[in-house]
């Protein structure tokens, strides 16, 4: 039994995964409706009154989820440009799950100046949205 709920555990996110893109492809609408639901707002500019780097975040994936690229860009264009990196970087967290030999294998140079500068401009985006 513990077995199986390993498995099941392991195979959650990919699961997760498969259900929203079907669900981006077959009921959209409902999709953006469902993420905009169980949202909770965003707890930095509640405490704080300036934007997050991640702010508009949710209203972008709405408008992505509806197939309205152009609205996506203007409600946060980092979080859209942002996505390819967060995917690569769920993926392989995903993969090392599975295969533990992996965790140790070495990320390349490039890749790893490429998680520097997404860094760099976390923090430049932050703080340029709230003080341009």
């Amino acid at each position: 039994m513990q077995q199986f709920l390993i498995w099941l555990w392991r195979l959650a996110p990919p699961v997760l995964l498969l259900i929203l893109a079907a669900g981006m492809l077959w009921f959209p609408q409902q999709l953006s409706d469902l993420v905009g639901s169980i949202s909770p707002g965003c707890t930095f500019r509640r405490l704080t009154g300036l934007e997050c780097p991640g702010c508009g975040g949710t209203r972008a994936l709405r408008a992505l989820i509806s197939g309205e690229v152009w609205t996506a860009l203007r409600y946060n264009p980092f979080i859209i440009a942002a996505l390819p990196i967060l995917l690569t970087e769920y993926i392989r967290s995903w993969r090392m799950f599975f295969r533990p030999a992996d965790a140790h294998s070495p990320r390349s140079r490039a890749y790893c100046l490429l998680l520097h500068l997404f860094a760099a401009a976390t923090i430049l985006w932050a703080i340029g949205r709230n003080f341009v």
